[in-house]
């Protein structure tokens, strides 16, 4: 038994890319408010002007709750708010990430979410509902001109104007772990769906399906893990429920509370199509990591981790899938992917100091 504390640093949002010049943010969650056992949460984040064409600066806010005990089953509910733009490339190599070749779309984005849980045997269902408003201001010529002269046009997967994106998701969860937070053995698998239809009173009618597998062993103070991911989407797929190269790429900057920061494109150590893909509808991934618990104690800091790991990942669209265009790697066009640095679990809670961190929040 650890004793934690319950204020918790859950993100800190901060960094500068080549197309920002730099953003900042935080978020803070309450996970015994006034003794009752009840969570809160709020977490903002904001971004100075972008260097483009038409940009403007972005903003995020959300807030949640968590209510484990209150009703005959836990109730989670969030509310979040995003001021957004999208960047996409109109001119030039795909894998110079210039943002002199990038314009913007803007969007204003406002949800409400509710989800609970319960057991079913070994597992726990995650039942929820996801539902969002869209204002989107959609450029009237998005074309991207190619190299060799060639013209596309650019589909965001949104409606110009208002529209509604409203989805019922489900998850099943197993999880084994020894504990949730840096394990050193057990499993952990995670298979999800999100549907989006005119029954959930929504503009898109979509399907998308993602699963997870971990599993962990440990040797003393080491611990290797492998994990396995996979998605696969069809229908007409809004831009938020696309897979980003940033979910799949840790050498690429994720989003901040839904908001793009980079336009940089993934490394292509393969030489594939990789760098023309910014949202995919379909993914895998497959990564080993390799963990040493180079301390333990009782006081600020409970555990601190050294970590590497290293894998493969796949990211295509549905164009590229269906019409097989380029041969078999522009199709599914795959690259490597790799991290190494520290995790530190503490009383305000987890810290990373990665590789992956330092290349988020540079001009690259």
């Amino acid at each position: 038994l650890v004793e934690r504390g319950t204020l918790l640093i859950k993100h800190i949002f901060g960094g500068t890319s080549r197309i920002i010049p730099f953003w900042a943010g935080l978020g803070l969650e309450e996970r015994n408010f006034l003794g009752r056992g009840l969570t809160l949460g709020i977490s903002a984040v904001g971004t100075a002007e972008p260097q483009i064409m038409g940009g403007r600066s972005q903003a995020a806010f959300e807030a949640y709750t968590f209510l484990p005990s209150t009703f005959k089953l836990p109730v989670f509910a969030g509310v979040h708010f995003n001021r957004g733009s999208e960047f996409y490339q109109t001119y030039g190599d795909s894998g110079s990430g210039d943002p002199a070749n990038f314009l913007s779309m803007h969007y204003l984005s406002f949800g409400l979410k509710a989800k609970t849980y319960f057991p079913v045997g070994p597992f726990f269902l995650h039942l929820g509902f996801d539902s969002n408003l869209v204002l989107a201001d959609i450029p009237s010529e998005a074309v991207r001109h190619l190299e060799d002269g060639r013209t596309k046009n650019i589909d965001f997967g949104l409606n110009n104007g208002l529209s509604a994106i409203s989805v019922f998701f489900m998850k099943l969860i197993y999880d084994s772990r020894n504990r949730p937070v840096l394990p050193s053995s057990g499993s952990l698998v995670e298979l999800s769906a999100r549907s989006g239809s005119p029954l959930t009173l929504s503009n898109y009618t979509f399907l998308k399906a993602e699963f997870l597998a971990s599993r962990f062993f440990a040797m003393g103070s080491h611990a290797f893990s492998l994990h396995l991911y996979g998605a696969s989407m069809m229908g007409n797929l809004p831009l938020f429920e696309k897979i980003y190269i940033g979910d799949v790429q840790d050498l690429i900057p994720q989003r901040a509370l839904g908001l793009n920061l980079s336009v940089a494109p993934s490394p292509n150590i393969m030489n594939t199509g990789i760098s023309d893909i910014r949202w995919g509808t379909a993914a895998a991934k497959a990564t080993m990591r390799y963990d040493y618990t180079f301390y333990q104690g009782e006081a600020f800091v409970y555990r601190a981790n050294f970590f590497i790991s290293g894998g493969m990942f796949m990211l295509s669209t549905a164009t590229r899938l269906r019409y097989r265009e380029g041969g078999f790697w522009e199709t599914a066009p795959i690259d490597l992917t790799a991290n190494f640095g520290v995790h530190l679990d503490t009383r305000l809670g987890i810290f990373s100091l990665s590789i992956s961190n330092v290349i988020g929040r540079l001009p690259l």
